[in-house]
């Protein structure tokens, strides 16, 4: 897991999203075990954020499930099973505002993934 993780942090951080956080809500869910969530301030950096994880995932052994979004540009999901990544236009991600809700959830220091 500490693998899939370090590979989706650092390919956005590569793209330079914005404040990447990892949320460990495998406790409070069953949807997922861990939500990485990072933003951008255009759709065409959203989506090559998200364009960018995918090939890198991909790259890595971890198939797609889903992936919504794409066309909009303001909210990308890829759905990797256990992982969700959320990248978002930063007006929506302070919107949808994931990180208040989930705010039990354990955030995990992105720095040892970097």
């Amino acid at each position: 897991m500490e693998n899939r993780i370090k590979t989706i942090v650092k390919a956005m951080d590569e793209k330079i999203a914005r404040d990447i956080q990892v949320l460990e809500i495998g406790d409070l869910s069953s949807l997922c075990d861990y939500f990485i969530i990072g933003s951008a301030p255009s759709d065409r950096q959203v989506d090559a954020i998200a364009e960018f994880v995918e090939e890198e995932a991909q790259k890595n052994g971890m198939e797609v499930l889903n992936r919504e979004g794409k066309r909009a540009g303001n909210w990308v999901l890829i759905d990797f099973g256990d992982i969700i990544v959320h990248v978002f236009q930063d007006e929506e991600r302070e919107h949808y505002n994931l990180e208040g809700y989930w705010n039990k959830a354990n955030r995990l220091d992105i720095e040892k993934y970097l």
